[in-house]
């Protein structure tokens, strides 16, 4: 996936190239596809110059555990968290682990498993490493899906405050800033209790969040 050669919809694309990333960021929620990592490319590059620092991490976040060496979501993803300041982002699942170069174990799984048919016959030690390493790669591939699947983190649309309790009125236990990547620990009516990535727990609407799927604004 190449995505620093993305070019966005006719609409979207003359919006923000006449400076305009709002009106563009409007045109591309309106067709959302939030499986489709070039839209989420186009949506972070034209959030992140509206000033919706929560909305431009939260894709970059996703693209990022979907394919952690393309170099244009890498740099784009560091340039919002600089803007965004300090944070302690709460990490994925398993941490590092979740961000496997997934492109590098297939071309790997491949060649393993090319060398492993082709030495088939044979039956020798070579036959026996590639293949142990085929099947190794494509484990790792698979529990990589896994770990998407269970990641359940959200991103702090504003920057707002950490209370107590599901309640208006509760304390204060932290100011999160806009864009920190928060694990949800549990969700009740429209509050949602969060974890930050240094442990600190409390409550936040869920109107004040957005997840990682694409779906919330």
């Amino acid at each position: 996936m190449i995505l620093a050669l993305v070019i966005m919809a006719t609409a979207p694309q003359e919006r923000f190239e006449a400076g305009d990333p709002a009106a563009a960021l409007h045109l591309l929620e309106k067709a959302p596809q939030p499986n489709d990592a070039v839209w989420r490319y186009n949506r972070a590059l034209s959030a992140h110059a509206a000033g919706r620092l929560g909305r431009a991490i939260a894709d970059y976040e996703w693209m990022t555990l979907r394919d952690p060496e393309d170099d244009a979501v890498r740099i784009n993803r560091l340039l919002a968290r600089l803007d965004r300041g300090a944070g302690d982002d709460a990490e994925p699942p398993l941490g590092q682990l979740a961000r496997i170069p997934l492109r590098t174990l297939l071309v790997i799984a491949l060649l393993t498993g090319l060398i492993a048919l082709l030495r088939q016959r044979v039956g020798d030690a070579l036959f026996r490493a590639t293949r142990m390493v085929c099947s190794l790669c494509f484990v790792l591939l698979v529990f990589h899906q896994l770990l998407l699947v269970v990641d359940d983190r959200a991103v702090a649309k504003h920057e707002g405050a950490l209370v107590e309790r599901p309640e208006a009125n509760a304390r204060s236990v932290l100011e999160i800033p806009e864009g920190n990547l928060l694990d949800v620990v549990e969700r009740q009516d429209d509050w949602v209790r969060v974890r930050t990535g240094t442990g600190v727990m409390g409550w936040m609407r869920s109107s004040d969040l957005v997840s990682l799927d694409g779906v919330g604004r």
